[in-house]
């Protein structure tokens, strides 16, 4: 989930461009860098962390039904 979070909260940051024309230490997934971006937008994160978690919760719930 958190590969994700950071994947989205990025190509929102990034404004829908391909990964692959984004700052060539975000795409080569530098450790430092993501750190950054990641504590610049911890919000945008960890909204995107709840939203998958509620999705996860519900399909769970529409599975058992």
């Amino acid at each position: 989930m958190d590969d994700y979070a950071i994947f989205v909260g990025l190509r929102q940051q990034y404004k829908g461009k391909f990964w692959n024309k984004w700052p060539k230490l975000i795409r080569e997934r530098n450790k430092l860098a993501l750190r950054k971006i990641i504590e610049d937008c911890r919000y945008l994160h960890e909204e995107i962390k709840f939203q998958q978690y509620i999705f996860y919760r519900q399909w769970n719930q529409l599975k058992e039904y």
